[in-house]
């Protein structure tokens, strides 16, 4: 029927990363191949007691190209 449908997936699926990935231009006289790496950034809040309000802020960092699959 001609309808197109986008399944997303993983990060490299994603629109933001199609256009950056189109964006990229190689540099005349380079043999180096040209990426984009996408960086995922989370943030978590851990209790540190079972008492009181000590809390504490744990910061993740992923490479967006890693399969949720493995």
């Amino acid at each position: 029927d001609g309808h197109m449908e986008c399944v997303y997936g993983e990060v490299y699926t994603s629109d933001a990363f199609l256009e950056m990935e189109a964006v990229i231009v190689p540099e005349p006289g380079c043999s180096l191949e040209m990426v984009v790496v996408p960086i995922m950034v989370y943030f978590d809040s851990t209790c540190l007691a079972n008492f009181g309000t000590a809390t504490l802020w744990l910061a993740y960092v992923s490479m967006g190209l890693m399969l949720k699959y493995v």
